[in-house]
């Protein structure tokens, strides 16, 4: 992984912000309803979790048009949390479904810049509000641009073509 300097976004610092993106009074922090969305990679940080592990915090943008648009909704991905093997595992292979829905499929980018600007389909869902921290997004699958995760349908079970004389009851006859 590589470390980001300020300097490397500072281009447009100091251009006002468009309407309805957030930056200014107009900000709305109420979560998107859950569903699947269109996004786009704004940012990718590398940052250190409290317990000393590493974590990367992801910027998405949505492009879909409509009320979201610009809404910005982040996701937190733990690469290694020394304590929990388990969280562990589920961050890298979240981090494996971000970088295969941009397009590396045969490992991941050699630097986390590779990944600004990639456009691709997340499911969202919504996180409660839990003490001081509000209600907000958070994200439950990573999808190339385009795919959607199919709907459930159960299947009744192959039970194969039976002929009604096998069957262990003679037919039911309506009066």
């Amino acid at each position: 992984m590589s470390n980001y300097s300020a300097g490397k976004y500072a281009n447009g610092w100091n251009e006002p912000e468009p309407e309805g993106k957030g930056g200014g009074g107009d900000y709305d922090d109420k979560p998107l309803k859950p569903g699947t969305y269109t996004v786009s990679i704004n940012n990718v940080l590398e940052k250190q979790t409290r317990s000393g592990g590493d974590a990367l915090s992801v910027w998405l943008d949505v492009e879909d048009n409509g009320p979201a648009y610009g809404k910005r909704v982040f996701d937190w991905i733990n690469l290694d949390l020394p304590n929990s093997p388990q969280a562990t595992e589920i961050g890298q292979r979240t981090f494996r479904r971000l970088c295969k829905a941009c397009g590396f499929v045969d490992g991941p980018p050699a630097d986390l810049g590779e990944l600004l600007g990639c456009s691709l389909t997340v499911k969202l869902g919504i996180k409660p509000a839990r003490g001081d921290y509000k209600a907000s997004n958070t994200v439950k699958m990573y999808l190339p641009l385009g795919n959607e995760p199919a709907p459930f349908k159960p299947q009744a079970p192959d039970v194969g073509a039976q002929d009604i004389d096998d069957l262990p009851f003679g037919p039911v006859w309506m009066p």
